[in-house]
């Protein structure tokens, strides 16, 4: 699922960031979800990912599977729910 969200643009002081929350898909799908939402992206866009677990586990996904074509910036650490900013570097699709 991905919206527009007010609560980015007070965290970011920015607008137009995207969010990919992933808290309602099954843990098996959430890495393809992932791909799915980077791949669709231009270089330099953007989402916030949005988790109610550590996202260590898709941080790693991001490591093997985007290589170096992506910026984390962790924006909230739980406990209850993460949110992540992640960018599309580069050129080029994964």
């Amino acid at each position: 699922m991905i919206n527009t969200s007010n609560h980015v643009e007070s965290i970011l002081g920015v607008r137009n960031y995207r969010i990919l929350d992933l808290r309602p898909l099954p843990l098996e799908k959430r890495c393809f979800r992932l791909s799915e939402a980077f791949a669709a992206m231009n270089p330099g866009g953007a989402f916030v990912l949005v988790m109610n677990e550590s996202p260590s586990r898709i941080f790693q996904h991001c490591k093997i599977e985007l290589e170096e074509r992506f910026a984390w910036e962790t924006l909230q650490e739980g406990p209850e729910e993460w949110r992540v900013l992640i960018t599309k570097i580069g050129v080029g699709n994964p």
